[in-house]
């Protein structure tokens, strides 16, 4: 677990004792370790011979609901940290048993445990500092795909249903990344796996990193897919042109680069990251809806060009946007106002 808090070792390490038990006493608690799904980390919790040849023994222990609450407080904590959940909670609203049903989704449907692997496997093969890094990226990327489930599904979660749902289009968005990508954004992914290769991370799992910013918006593409009948591909596709006509991206992450000097304002950054997530998901739920009323080849542009006067408006604001020297809340929050009269419009 990466050391986000700046505190010396013996610090994090009464820290993390001490989010490990006030976790999994919630954990135990709760109906969470009654949840069938979890009946894989009971399993991981014995030693491998076990697992096989006492499968029924192990599923019938009597402290099961004890090593399955240590083993998801154990995961958890180690991978996120010790205010992961205390974090999630003030965001959400949900309590700790929640935000571990979340987890256990994003951790399963993104396959985050081969990912944790390959980057434990390059000990002594890469610096430290690039394991570390990589770590860090894969808790922004749960930070923002967990957030996502507690406040987007029915609460509280099915975890087997969800993981089931959006485990499919993950791995297709993964896999045709390519496809739907443009060129300019093509090449920045390919810079990132040529950044992790030099370093001396194998290739596949370079790409895979590289990845996780753009698989920000898999759960929403997912959904999307669902709600229009298109293949995830296809949503993608219109999803990340969108994001770019109109800066999205660019948005998001001047808005990550802001300025926050307290927790008021690193909250107003997290709101406004998300607002810019649910319109580019608005924008285009609302392309596809009109799908079949628009130009085949150019059903973003057609699309556009019936709301000029607004998009004129968002364009020549993001244009004066991409000349400051500095881009502060203050601005972010216009162009924020601007882009959901787009989306309203």
């Amino acid at each position: 677990m990466a050391n986000r808090e700046g505190l010396t070792r013996p610090e994090l390490a009464v820290l993390l004792a001490y989010a490990k038990i006030t976790l999994y006493d919630d954990l135990l608690a709760s109906d969470l370790p009654d949840d069938p799904f979890m009946a894989d980390d009971l399993t991981r919790y014995f030693p491998k011979p076990l697992r096989k040849a006492h499968a029924e023994a192990v599923g019938r222990h009597r402290l099961r609901r004890e090593i399955i609450a240590t083993s998801v407080t154990n995961s958890l904590v180690n991978r996120t940290g010790p205010t992961f959940v205390k974090e999630m909670m003030e965001k959400t609203g949900m309590g700790p048993a929640d935000v571990a049903r979340a987890y256990t989704i994003v951790r399963d449907a993104f396959g985050l445990r081969s990912l944790w692997t390959g980057i434990e496997d390059l000990d002594n093969v890469v610096p430290a500092a690039l394991q570390t890094a990589m770590i860090l990226e894969t808790v922004r990327h749960m930070e923002r795909a967990a957030a996502w489930f507690l406040a987007s599904c029915p609460q509280p979660l099915d975890i087997a249903r969800e993981t089931e749902a959006f485990r499919p289009g993950i791995e297709t968005l993964l896999a045709g990344l390519d496809n739907v990508l443009d060129a300019e954004e093509t090449a920045r992914l390919t810079a990132r796996v040529a950044s992790y290769q030099e370093q001396g991370v194998p290739a596949e799992l370079a790409r895979r990193m590289a990845a996780l910013p753009v698989l920000a918006a898999a759960p929403d593409l997912v959904r999307i897919a669902g709600r229009t009948g298109r293949g995830v591909a296809d949503v993608a596709a219109v999803y990340f042109m969108l994001g770019r006509r109109f800066g999205l991206e660019w948005l998001r992450d001047k808005a990550a680069a802001a300025k926050a000097e307290n927790h008021w304002q690193k909250q107003a950054v997290a709101a406004l990251v998300d607002d810019l997530f649910a319109h580019q998901t608005a924008l285009t739920t609302r392309v596809l809806e009109a799908v079949d009323q628009l130009p085949a080849e150019a059903p973003v542009e057609a699309w556009i060009a019936h709301r000029r006067p607004v998009v004129e408006r968002v364009e020549q604001l993001l244009s004066e946007l991409r000349t400051q020297p500095n881009v502060d809340l203050s601005m972010l929050a216009v162009a924020n106002r601007q882009l959901r009269g787009l989306t309203a419009g």
